[in-house]
């Protein structure tokens, strides 16, 4: 299984530093929002080789930590991926009605 970092940029009037992901997607969605670039910057085969402990946390916690229940893994790895659905979706709305 490979595992990616993605830099998303998105354009708005606002600080998006004051929201979280699923405000801005939810922005995006709106029109208040749009996605200008999505961009694959690292593929790595294993967690342990991701250089980032917040995404380490995300992926089972530190390198050769195995007692993270997998449970909890798979809910935050569908949480994630609901973000980027609607980040993708929000970016793809728009353009299905021109």
């Amino acid at each position: 299984m490979a595992y990616y970092k993605v830099r998303i940029e998105v354009w708005c009037d606002w600080n998006p530093a004051e929201s979280d992901l699923d405000d801005i997607a939810q922005s995006m969605g709106v029109g208040e929002a749009i996605c200008t670039r999505r961009e694959v910057v690292a593929v790595v085969n294993r967690p342990q080789d991701i250089e980032d402990e917040e995404a380490m946390s995300f992926f089972g916690g530190s390198e050769g930590d195995a007692d993270v229940d997998k449970a909890v893994r798979n809910k935050k790895k569908q949480e994630l991926c609901s973000q980027a659905r609607a980040l993708v979706n929000a970016k793809i709305a728009p353009l299905a009605g021109r």
